[in-house]
């Protein structure tokens, strides 16, 4: 059990350092007043595509600065799975919408890399299934655990100090 914990603080701290630096990206782009920017976003309509990646920047923020400090609690999982969901849903909404153009996700940062399109454009979709694959396995594991052993699922439990007080 302490290996789950280790592996799900490593976890938790490897996506908040990626969460941190995709809002940089997007904070960058902002920044640098990008043509696109200006456009409406094809999903929120009227709103412009800066406020969208604004909004998006500080959801990651948050979520990173939450997921660091809760990292040994589960609560970091449920955190992960939920902005993971945000951004499924956006990107499902954009193809169902048919927007056209590339994703925005990295703010277009990445421009100058010379790096296909393609590429970037795979990027926030591996970052996605990273991040949701991982935080719904540690949800699962911990679920597992607490049925073999409710003494174990302490260890893991958001209610670890409040169980260990009434035992």
């Amino acid at each position: 059990m302490k290996r789950l914990l280790f592996l799900q603080q490593c976890f938790s701290i490897s996506v908040s350092i990626i969460l941190v630096l995709t809002a940089l990206a997007k904070i960058i782009s902002i920044a640098q007043h990008r043509r696109f920017l200006d456009v409406p976003d094809g999903v929120f309509g009227q709103l412009p595509m800066r406020e969208t990646l604004a909004l998006a920047a500080t959801m990651e923020i948050l979520t990173a600065g939450f997921m660091f400090v809760r990292r040994k609690r589960l609560s970091a999982m449920v955190a992960c799975s939920w902005l993971v969901s945000i951004f499924v849903v956006y990107r499902m909404l954009a193809r169902i919408l048919y927007v056209p153009g590339r994703c925005p996700c990295l703010g277009g940062v990445l421009d100058w890399t010379g790096i296909s399109p393609k590429v970037v454009d795979a990027i926030p979709v591996a970052l996605l299934w990273y991040f949701g694959v991982g935080s719904l396995t540690f949800l699962f594991l911990s679920s597992y655990a607490s049925k073999d052993s409710p003494h174990q699922a302490q260890a893991v439990s958001p209610t670890t100090n409040s169980q260990a007080e009434v035992t």
